[in-house]
């Protein structure tokens, strides 16, 4: 599968990079044009607040400070930390309980501060949510296609309607993010699933002219 993607993809997947070098294969010089039709003006992190109920796990110093029906920020600018525990380990279980997935921990935050976005910008409601649900199964797609490889995407954006009539597959992703708990490396086995994975879209979705991929390598995007 590696050697196939690395010949499929030779020349098709953008990097992004500041260091000097050629720029046909960075991804600076098409950041603009594939953002070119986003006109909304979004707001500072200070600004995305939920309700307290909403955050895992409060610490005693933001239960303290905020009712448990009042909005809380999702960021504190003070400490420059996410009020949010930002891993799944850190969430407080009653005994006996499972600690939920990692990758289901990062879906969850991204769908929470997409609803803090809700309630700051003058823009349509999204239609769409994460999902961590097929970072331990494999993604169902059209066994001639990017179902034949038997890939688990960690973390996925789909279509709300996808997910309600369980019609999700590889013709369904919009946005692909894989985990790991190791610091970034461009050699890291990861960057190679994310251009695997982005190559399996590519193939059931022959209409994309770009994927998004984003890892998180030990907390970092």
């Amino acid at each position: 599968m590696d050697k196939i993607t690395s010949q499929e993809l030779e020349g098709a997947i953008i990097f992004d990079k500041t260091s000097p070098g050629p720029c046909d294969k960075y991804l600076g010089f098409l950041i603009d044009r594939i953002f070119s039709d986003f006109a909304v003006d979004l707001p500072s992190l200070d600004e995305l607040k939920v309700l307290r109920s909403t955050i895992l796990s409060v610490n005693s110093n933001l239960a303290e400070s905020y009712p448990n029906d009042s909005k809380i920020p999702l960021y504190n600018t003070s400490t420059q930390r996410w009020n949010w525990p930002t891993t799944a380990k850190a969430i407080a279980q009653p005994p006996g309980n499972k600690v939920p997935s990692q990758e289901h921990h990062i879906a969850l935050f991204f769908n929470t501060i997409g609803q803090a976005l809700k309630s700051k910008i003058e823009a349509p409601a999204s239609q769409r949510c994460w999902l961590g649900t097929y970072s331990t199964c494999c993604m169902p797609g059209n066994i001639n296609r990017a179902g034949a490889y038997h890939c688990k995407p960690n973390v996925i954006l789909v279509e709300k309607s996808d997910q309600l009539t369980d019609s999700i597959s590889w013709m369904s992703l919009k946005v692909i993010t894989e985990y790991t708990t190791q610091p970034f490396k461009p050699s890291m086995p990861l960057v190679k699933t994310l251009h695997t994975k982005a190559y399996l879209i590519f193939l059931d979705q022959p209409w994309r002219r770009f994927v998004l991929a984003l890892s998180i390598a030990k907390q970092e995007l």
